[in-house]
């Protein structure tokens, strides 16, 4: 019996909604990774511009 059967089995759902179910998960992960990033290079490009020295190219980003 392989993962996705065992938990379709113990949580009475079908392997297709399992299949969805995971797919949705991996969605709000990614997600929440691309925020995070987001945050962070934010925070990256203010603690630079305090310092005088504004990033150039890519990491100067649109906003």
């Amino acid at each position: 019996m392989n993962e996705r059967t065992t938990i379709a089995n113990t949580q009475q759902l079908t392997p297709e909604q399992v299949d969805a179910l995971t797919a949705r998960a991996h969605r709000l992960r990614d997600e929440y990774i691309a925020q995070a990033a987001r945050r962070l290079l934010a925070a990256a490009r203010r603690r630079l511009r305090a310092l005088g020295t504004a990033p150039q190219g890519r990491l100067a980003g649109s906003h």
